[in-house]
């Protein structure tokens, strides 16, 4: 997907998903469209681990089962309407993204808005909950651009249409080069309420206009 006349920050890659009853497995990368020639690097998660497997990255117990987990029902389903991040001063509406009919997940329409990636559990229901945004657009800053901010303890809230609003805590943050995307550690069904934020980061390329890594939160319904 290439804006006229700008390009197209990070290349959308194929995701095949299967829905089994909260279950969701993607395999391929997830990626949003992201920054453009000229932009300032946005900020990055510090380091949370080698280039090893993701175990170094990511506690077991905020993907995997186990006596880690107990089983937390969470909210009712609603839909989310708006994402509010006070760290970064950041409250958007949500679009709501499907898969196309080529398999691939579709990026948010408005660059200043994020977008819930429907087949995903809605944000407060056991599982995790996928809400991707662009990190620039049109040589400008995105509404992800200060994802990379955000660090462990902070709060992230997710209004809905019951008006409820569902709030969660950040547990870990980290950059994926998009070659070894943790599909795993972000997709898998998991029995408490979590949520992962997506946009692109890393080394911006300026011959092929594309970033080479992921931006990846991890958080938990808090209560």
């Amino acid at each position: 997907m290439a804006e006229s006349g700008a390009g197209d920050g990070c290349p959308r890659a194929r995701v095949v998903a299967a829905l089994a009853g909260l279950a969701l497995a993607v395999v391929g990368t997830v990626a949003v469209v992201a920054a453009l020639h000229g932009q300032r690097p946005p900020p990055q998660p510090p380091s949370v681990g080698g280039e090893g497997s993701i175990e170094t990255r990511i506690e077991p117990r905020d993907h995997t089962g186990g006596p880690a987990d107990s089983v937390d029902p969470g909210l009712p389903f609603s839909r989310p309407l708006r994402l509010l991040i006070p760290r970064i001063d950041l409250v958007t509406r949500l679009e709501y993204l499907e898969l196309d009919d080529q398999g691939v997940m579709e990026v948010p329409v408005d660059p200043s808005r994020a977008g819930w990636f429907s087949p995903s559990p809605a944000p407060g229901v056991p599982g995790a909950s996928v809400i991707a945004g662009h990190v620039t657009w049109d040589r400008e800053p995105a509404v992800f651009f200060e994802l990379g901010r955000l660090r462990r303890g902070d709060t992230i809230k997710v209004d809905r249409a019951d008006g409820t609003t569902a709030t969660f805590v950040v547990q870990h943050t980290g950059t994926f080069p998009k070659a070894s995307f943790p599909t795993r550690a972000v997709y898998r069904h998991i029995d408490y309420p979590g949520l992962r934020l997506i946009t692109c980061g890393g080394r911006y390329d300026d011959q092929t206009n594309n970033y080479d890594s992921n931006v990846i939160i991890w958080a938990r319904l808090t209560h």
